[in-house]
């Protein structure tokens, strides 16, 4: 045997595995989620570990959960990509990138990459945010609130400028980014959003957060009830979150050269629902993950801002 093969063999390999054993939630086909264990990985020398206290659960994990996603996920995934816990270990060119410290709170955003429902999970210094400044935001609320809403804040600031006192539509029967579009629209903005929906459970929270309206699709037509609430027949921003059938209907509403974003079921399902294009408007499709890999000055500076 060589000298090189024989200093190969003596030589010390790290370890891919801490020996410690972690509870996770693993997706083992759709809509089967369960509590299992699993052997913590080491983490790399541009890594950092993450004590998760707490992790969102967002549209794209309810959509994964279901197998109703366009991306297909493996067998025994373990979900969740935006949590918010402590550092509680830092690699050794991770330390170089970040000014964090151990047992710092703080908000980690992962997305592509999945595996936050876990005690612990790694993560680049990229995808970390100090909660250390934000006095007011417990690490539970950026845990829950972060991914909804920053593509709605991105749509009403920095794509669509929303004007005080603007009236915009936003059709939903949920509670994730739709509630976080009122409360931006109502509250940062002083604009006068208005719900689309024909969900019972949806009224009188989006009063709470904001909306000047509410209409129920089922039971009137959208044009005659937008103007009798605004005195106009269409707006220049529509928000949709949930597509469907509706959305021929919805168009009716916007006027020329309007905008249209899609977000959350209406953005990521991969059952695709009838675009119908009779008039000229712009469409967004925002998602956190893309400006982090797109433009990652404003994706730092949005949940910054946060």
């Amino acid at each position: 045997m060589k000298l090189n093969d024989i200093i190969q063999l003596l030589r010390i390999k790290p370890k891919d595995y801490t020996g410690k054993m972690i509870r996770v939630a693993k997706l083992y086909g759709p809509r089967d989620i369960r509590l299992d264990f699993v052997e913590e990985k080491t983490i790399r020398d541009e890594e950092v570990r993450i004590e998760v206290h707490y992790c969102g659960i967002t549209m794209t994990d309810l959509l994964l959960w279901a197998n109703e996603h366009k991306r297909i996920v493996d067998k025994e995934t373990i979900l969740g990509f935006e949590a918010a816990g402590k550092i509680v270990e830092i690699g050794k060119l991770a330390q170089e990138k970040i000014h964090c410290y151990w047992g710092e709170e703080v908000l980690v955003h992962i997305y592509p990459k999945l595996g936050a429902f876990a005690e612990t999970c790694i993560v680049h210094p990229e995808n970390i945010f100090s909660l250390g400044k934000k006095k007011n935001l417990s690490m539970k609320d950026a845990a829950s609130l972060t991914d909804d809403y920053f593509s709605p804040f991105l749509i009403l600031g920095r794509r669509t400028q929303l004007k005080k006192d603007e009236y915009l539509l936003i059709n939903t029967n949920s509670m994730f980014s739709a509630m976080a579009a009122i409360n931006i629209a109502a509250c940062i903005f002083q604009a006068k959003p208005i719900i689309v929906c024909d969900s019972s459970t949806l009224f009188e929270s989006s009063i709470d957060l904001g909306a000047v309206a509410i209409i129920d699709r089922n039971r009137c037509e959208l044009s005659d009830k937008l103007e009798q609430i605004t005195g106009k027949r269409d707006v220049r921003l529509i928000i949709d979150t949930i597509g469907g059938t509706d959305f021929e209907n919805l168009l009716k509403c916007l006027e020329h050269e309007g905008t249209v974003a899609f977000l959350d079921y209406a953005r990521d399902s991969k059952y695709p629902y009838p675009y119908i294009f009779p008039l000229n408007y712009n469409i967004l499709t925002l998602a956190m993950e893309h400006y982090k890999n797109g433009d990652p000055f404003i994706y730092r500076l949005v949940v910054d801002i946060y």
